[in-house]
């Protein structure tokens, strides 16, 4: 058992989840309620991001080891994963109290308290983590991912001198690719030879132990490189990001098919259920979605929808997406299909509500949310959903120049932005051609909104119900935990708009675009008008 065990987990660090999935289950046929292997399982659930899952079977055995702290520990990161804050902190408390020397209950407190944007809170908690770590750890590489979330603590707090210092205090241990990369996005100025030299010498690296170690010390290398060069050498810069993206690649399994065969999925499913009525009008009445592609100021209008003591920014929520995806699972007829569409609701409301705290409204901002937006308008009829648009070559620039390798999988390819913009053009159209839908739907373009900044606000404002008044302290303080972290806090300029980068792959986009678009042009979804919204007419 221990060989298979240690054969498991082997598969488990090279990310060879599927068949570490199987080989577990081959042995829990064997031994069905053997503790060790259970919580493998769940585990690789977890990575495979099917949370659910993960959950279900940490339920289970909690039941039989209340007091295990993997389990009670694990519960509580499942949970927070799944939005559901008041259970996530109910077995952090769990997990303190079995093993209070053990850091992981308060690294996922303070996790929790970020999503709450309680940061005094959450520093205290991954302080508190850190300094456990410290005791165990002498290689701070072994915990920098408790490191970043300190970080993030702290650019949420605007405490530059304190963050910087940080940040050197592990520098100056030794150098780390991920916090040079963390460095180079807040203060380009405290960048030095030796930091340039060292990513240097990982790049002229041979030989790596595994393809995973070398996509691991690459990407954080190349990027930094492409950013330190952005502004006094481009062709470097982009050459720099290019080889980070070829990297990403040479790992990923994405295939962008398959969003092609998921829209057609919700079209046809949404056919199904388009005439029903769920009679309850302003149910969702304090949801605010913003949704749009990646990178089209979707984090910049939160700040300004949030700059206010009456909204609440949740930043970007997997609810909807898990929720949905549990929704598509569920084989039913009309009748239960409502009932199903009144449960997510139900659930999702549920979710906002506990982490709004005592605002009156809250917003959610996850882009992919721009793909359930028929579903989300039945379930949650007296919500308010905001579509932001963007030049597309904008947003593709933007896009290939963040570091996304699972979260945003289509990235690191020209042809498969272009593919990916493609298919929002199409399913964001097919929502739109329902009256009941268009209606209900505020429909903005990033240019404008940057252009006329201070009748743009106002008109959102009107749109969402916000009584209160905009505040641009409040906006200037935002916080978010995506890519734009550090510049979102910035003053509203126009300087991210038509871009001139990476000119010799803009073809390469256009024909894949042209091409995807062509396809739903055979389906029926697009017609010959106008293209992506007018850009590119």
């Amino acid at each position: 058992m221990k060989l298979d065990i240690s054969h498991i987990n082997g598969l488990i660090s090279n990310m060879q989840l599927e068949k570490a999935r199987l080989e577990t289950i081959k042995l829990l046929n064997s031994e069905p309620k053997n503790l060790t292997l259970n919580k493998i399982l769940s585990q690789i659930y977890g990575k495979m991001e099917k949370f659910s899952m993960a959950l279900d079977i940490l339920i289970e055995l909690e039941k039989s080891y209340p007091n295990d702290f993997d389990v009670v520990n694990n519960l509580s990161h499942y949970y927070l994963k799944i939005e559901k804050v008041a259970l996530s902190l109910s077995m952090i408390k769990k997990a303190k109290s079995i093993n209070p020397d053990s850091p992981a209950p308060y690294q996922n407190a303070a996790e929790a308290y970020i999503l709450l944007k309680n940061f005094d809170k959450a520093e205290t908690e991954i302080d508190k983590s850190l300094e456990i770590k410290q005791k165990l750890e002498s290689n701070y590489l072994n915990y920098i991912y408790a490191i970043e979330l300190k970080i993030q603590i702290l650019i949420a707090k605007k405490e530059k001198e304190k963050l910087e210092k940080f940040i050197f205090n592990y520098l100056n241990q030794f150098l780390s690719s991920e916090l040079i990369l963390q460095l180079v996005q807040i203060n380009k100025n405290l960048i030095n030879q030796s930091m340039i030299d060292f990513s240097n010498e990982i790049i002229s690296q041979k030989l790596f132990p595994s393809h995973i170690i070398k996509f691991q010390s690459l990407i954080p290398v190349y990027f930094f490189l492409a950013i330190y060069y952005e502004a006094h050498d481009k062709i470097k810069s982009e050459d720099y990001y290019i080889k980070a993206n070829q990297e990403i690649l040479s790992i990923q399994r994405y295939k962008i098919v398959l969003h092609q065969k998921n829209i057609l999925e919700w079209i046809n499913m949404y056919k199904e259920i388009e005439l029903l009525d769920l009679n309850e009008n302003n149910k969702g009445s304090e949801n605010i979605f913003i949704t749009g592609l990646p990178r089209s100021g979707t984090t910049l209008l939160e700040s300004i929808i949030t700059a206010n003591k009456e909204v609440f920014g949740a930043g970007e929520l997997r609810s909807i997406d898990l929720m949905f995806q549990q929704f598509l699972s569920l084989e039913s007829n009309k009748e239960q299909r409502k009932i199903n569409l009144e449960k997510f609701g139900e659930k999702y409301i549920e979710n906002t509500d506990a982490i709004k705290s005592n605002h009156l409204k809250i917003v959610d901002k996850m882009p992919s949310n721009f793909s359930y937006l028929g579903f989300i308008q039945k379930a949650l009829p007296g919500s308010k959903i905001i579509i932001l648009l963007r030049n597309p070559w904008d947003i593709a620039i933007s896009l290939f120049k963040q570091r996304y390798v699972s979260n945003v999988p289509y990235a690191s390819s020209f042809f498969n932005i272009g593919v990916y913009m493609a298919n929002f053009e199409a399913i964001i159209n097919f929502w739109l051609s329902f009256e009941d839908i268009k209606n209900k739907i505020k429909v903005l373009k990033y240019e404008n909104l940057v252009a006329d900044f201070e009748n743009q606000q106002k008109e959102i404002y009107e749109f969402c119900n916000i009584r209160s008044s905009f505040q641009q302290d409040l906006r200037e303080k935002h916080f978010a935990k995506t890519a734009s972290m550090n510049q979102v806090q910035n003053k509203v300029h126009q300087q991210s708009v038509k871009k001139k980068e990476f000119d010799g792959f803009k073809d390469e986009f256009l024909s894949a675009f042209q091409a995807q678009r062509d396809f739903w042009l055979s389906k029926k979804i697009l017609t010959k008008g106008e293209v992506f919204f007018g850009y590119l007419d």
